[in-house]
């Protein structure tokens, strides 16, 4: 059996622990100290191995561990990285603080609650995954990991104690969509963040939030103004404030910030034109609304040679005009809704950063020099059928990929740079250890493998990036996980 990548269920591995594993690890695990709770599971308390590299086991005896208690592992100098199952709910207080050497920290899809000062000094630790499991966050959980650079806060996260982030080197924050108020200091004196959006959930920001967050230039707001003081942005002399336009509670400054709305617009027959951004830089995520109207269209020009680093357009919007992104030296990811059925004159003509696209499937037409001069440019994929004209120029680097089943590739203009696109997943025979992937199809194509630990609202995380070179890749894959499952899609 094969799994296509147009089939609607990826594939899934299932391992079942065996005696002999089991006893192959039993070594690690019973270095690890446990206590029984009344409802027979476990909470790992302390652990006086070696072992560098920790997999805390998801049964004991078929109890299941549930919790990590508070101080379990504080100051385990020695410890390099921790896995920790899905079964664990609960990360107590101190419980990996000053574990120093701790530079990999796998966190289970499980885990709701990362207590205070959880993870507090780990200053060898560069970064961290929350799984979208997790609701609350203590006081000071990653507090002082002056290397942790590498974050991602998932929009289950529904409350953030005071100092969570402090002193980290954390680059961009966005805050999760559930997240109603950040506490005081949460991210203060993070020396390297740059830019921060805030989500249209948050209605109070604490004191000296980012304070102290000296290269700071950029905060994106994506709705009503919050409730904020003058610290809470102290010590930040270069950032501005920018919000969308028609949001409440917003003048031309705020909480000590200069403020700016981030979008320029036209109304007409009570729709909206974007014709302009504001900020020097920023993930623009496009409004679909504009005082109670649809946004509807990106005017002539409108984005040309301004900043933003990746667009994100709405289903909303239905018209493109020419040389609307035109210049736009940052860009480096661009979303097209489905709305959009043509791609005019010049629109993202000489967007030098852009490496990838993706063409959804309701554009029939892409017109002079549209996508031309993008001179980075690898691979532009097709999720439909072929359209009308040939907009790429000569970017010699420019390979086009459409899928089987597409129609109008062989009479197109875009032929013969025009590829099918058609890897497949093989499934591999079980093995005790490890997984064994193969991904077959056409000679280079390009692919990105990623896998999750469930289908319930799943986590992809990218496994590898590659090229189908002689038109196969092999991967090899730990089996420690009790399930996961695997997709191959385009770059």
């Amino acid at each position: 059996m094969i799994f296509s990548p147009s089939a609607a269920r990826p594939w899934t591995f299932r391992r079942f622990a065996s005696l002999a594993l089991c006893l192959a690890a039993c070594a690690s695990h019973a270095q690890i100290k446990y206590s029984t709770n009344s409802d027979n599971t476990l909470t790992v308390l302390g652990y006086n191995g070696t072992v560098r590299n920790l997999v805390i086991p998801a049964t004991v005896n078929s109890y299941p561990v549930v919790a990590i208690a508070s101080n379990a592992f504080a100051a385990n100098v020695g410890l390099n990285s921790v896995s920790v199952p899905d079964t664990v709910t609960n990360i107590g207080d101190y419980a990996f603080n000053y574990c120093s050497g701790l530079t990999n920290a796998f966190l289970g899809y499980g885990v709701a609650t990362i207590g205070n000062f959880a993870f507090y000094m780990c200053v060898n630790l560069p970064g961290v995954t929350l799984p979208d499991t997790v609701t609350n966050l203590g006081a000071s959980a990653f507090a002082d990991c002056i290397r942790l650079s590498s974050l991602v806060l998932p929009d289950s996260i529904l409350t953030m104690g005071k100092a969570a982030f402090e002193d980290c080197q954390i680059t961009t924050v966005a805050t999760p969509s559930g997240l109603v108020s950040i506490g005081a200091q949460t991210f203060y004196a993070c020396s390297s963040l740059t830019n921060i959006t805030v989500s249209t959930a948050v209605t109070n920001l604490g004191a000296q939030a980012f304070g102290a967050c000296a290269a700071l230039k950029s905060v994106f707001f994506r709705g009503n103004a919050p409730a904020a003081d003058s610290a809470t942005f102290v010590s930040d002399a270069q950032a501005t404030a920018y919000y969308i336009p028609g949001a409440a509670g917003w003048s031309n400054s705020f909480a000590s910030l200069p403020a700016q709305p981030l979008y320029t617009y036209l109304t007409n027959n009570q729709t909206i034109t974007l014709t302009g951004y504001t900020a020097p830089w920023g993930d623009a995520v496009l409004p679909a609304r504009i005082n109670g109207l649809p946004v509807t269209s990106i005017g002539d020009h409108a984005f040309a040679s301004s900043g933003p680093s990746s667009v994100f357009i709405p289903e909303t919007i239905t018209n493109l005009g020419p040389y609307a992104f035109d210049n736009c030296a940052n860009l480096s990811c661009v979303i097209l809704p489905n709305s959009i059925s043509v791609i005019p004159a010049g629109a993202f003509n000489f967007c030098d950063r852009l490496t990838n696209l993706t063409i959804p499937p309701g554009v029939m037409a892409i017109n002079y020099m549209a996508i031309a001069n993008c001179h980075n440019l690898a691979s532009v994929f097709f999720r439909g059928n072929a359209p009308s004209g040939n907009g790429f120029g000569s970017d010699p680097r420019c390979s086009i990929y459409f899928l089987p089943g597409a129609l109008g590739w062989g009479a197109s203009q875009l032929q013969p740079r025009a590829i099918l696109w058609n890897p497949l997943l093989q499934i591999p025979a079980p093995d005790s250890n490890q997984i064994n992937l193969e991904i077959v199809g056409g000679s280079n194509l390009p692919i990105v493998l990623e896998s999750a630990p469930r289908l319930a609202a799943p986590h992809w995380t990218a496994l590898a990036s590659a090229n189908l070179t002689n038109g196969s890749f092999h991967f090899q894959d730990s089996a420690t996980a009790p399930a996961r499952f695997y997709r191959i899609r385009s770059p």
